[in-house]
């Protein structure tokens, strides 16, 4: 994350103060990478008693283990406590339209395995359904995952969706995943928390938790591949939206006269920035191929305009210019420190930052809007992996019934009670 908030105890009785100090303790453990009791205290604000207690419950459940001691500068030496990474394991999945990323990852986000393969295109939303279960299920088993040590299950994918019940709602060019509530189903499949968000906001998560936005706490995130869309963070929390329809930028209208969209609008930003329209540009018409052809076309395409054709560098420039759009528009609405490029047209690098910075530094409204930095997501292709695995890792650090949960299951069980 590691994302630095305010630190107090809170809570109205004994429990609630337990429930809220639980992942505050143990955020600063992960935020400290190698820190003693003493530090926590003056960390959190915590008690002395509070901190042994607590730390002591992690210890039982093995999210934290002992790892030494500090060099002594006088007095008694103190031990270091750090998260055991590999205490439990996090399914993540990236569910796009091309292809399909499934990952086992530890609690620090590394991917440890993954799966992919191209998505399912069933006609029938309940056989989708069935062959994700499936490419989950391969990748737990294919590790060799216990059951018992699978935190949780992330999803990413395209949007409009709720993040409330994990339903996917009416995303463009999607086939037939359209009304599949993701949450109930893979919860119900493996018993274990689930979290699915739009594929834009997971991503803006992964650079909050583990890349620059750990110290920027307001910064958009523009996901550029097979849809168009934008992660808005705001003072470091993810903006979702009265209904969860923040960032659909790719629906927003840039040519008043333009095609129609398959969302019902005209020109929308999506008919002109994706990796189907780059290509389709490139190649005058696209011709009939699968969709996982079209990742491999992509990054051929851009290797051919890094090795100087002009049809190719030309494509990607017409694309980019849209996407200027769109970072003007993300500048001027919610002013963030630096914008961030991603997914697969952020492969073309400068051919598509440099057109965009262009654009930014002379259209944005004001003076410090021209001045925001444009940037290639630094966390690369896994971005959308660390982020699916983030809408679960985090949760350890929020006042949940997640962590609640791993201390319950951890306590021995009393041979006195009935």
């Amino acid at each position: 994350m590691r994302p630095r908030g305010t630190r107090h105890a809170v809570g109205a009785s004994p429990l609630d103060a337990r429930r809220h100090n639980r992942p505050l303790v143990l955020r600063s453990i992960w935020e400290g990478d190698g820190v003693s009791r003493a530090e926590l205290s003056r960390l959190t604000r915590l008690s002395g008693p509070v901190i042994t207690d607590i730390v002591g419950e992690l210890l039982a459940a093995g999210l934290i283990r002992e790892d030494g001691q500090k060099v002594s500068t006088g007095g008694r030496r103190a031990t270091i406590l750090r998260m055991d990474e590999q205490a439990r394991h996090v399914v993540a999945v990236d569910l796009a339209r091309h292809q399909t990323r499934v990952a086992i990852t530890d609690l620090n986000a590394t991917v440890l395995h993954q799966v992919s393969v191209p998505t399912s295109g069933f006609l029938d939303p309940r056989a989708n359904l069935r062959w994700l279960q499936g490419i989950i299920s391969r990748a737990i088993n294919d590790y060799g995952l216990p059951r018992e040590r699978l935190l949780g299950i992330g999803v990413g994918a395209p949007g409009p969706l709720s993040t409330t019940t994990g339903e996917i709602l009416a995303p463009t060019n999607f086939g037939a995943w359209q009304r599949i509530s993701l949450r109930s189903a893979l919860e119900q499949a493996f018993k274990v928390t689930v979290r699915v968000d739009n594929d834009a906001n997971a991503c803006a998560l992964a650079l909050r938790m583990f890349g620059p936005g750990r110290t920027a706490r307001d910064f958009v995130y523009l996901a550029a591949g097979s849809g168009v869309g934008a992660g808005i963070v705001i003072d470091g929390e993810v903006y979702r939206g009265g209904h969860d329809l923040a960032g659909e930028i790719g629906h927003a209208t840039v040519e008043p006269d333009g095609p129609h969209c398959p969302c019902g609008n005209v020109g929308c930003l999506e008919l002109y920035t994706t990796v189907r329209a780059t290509l389709a540009r490139a190649m005058r018409t696209l011709p009939p191929a699968t969709a996982l052809d079209e990742l491999s076309a992509i990054r051929a395409l851009i290797e051919s305009a890094h090795a100087g054709n002009e049809d190719a560098q030309n494509a990607l420039a017409t694309t980019a210019r849209y996407l200027a759009i769109a970072a003007v528009n993300a500048i001027n609405a919610f002013d963030p420190h630096v914008v961030f490029i991603g997914r697969e047209l952020a492969a073309a690098d400068e051919l598509i930052l440099g057109p965009v910075r262009a654009v930014v530094a002379e259209r944005a409204f004001t003076a410090t809007g021209r001045k925001v930095p444009i940037e290639r997501d630094p966390l690369g292709d896994d971005t959308p992996l660390l982020g699916a695995a983030s809408l679960v890792l985090r949760e350890l650090f929020l006042d949940t019934d997640i962590l609640g949960d791993l201390m319950v299951s951890s306590r021995p069980v009393d041979s006195n009670s009935s």
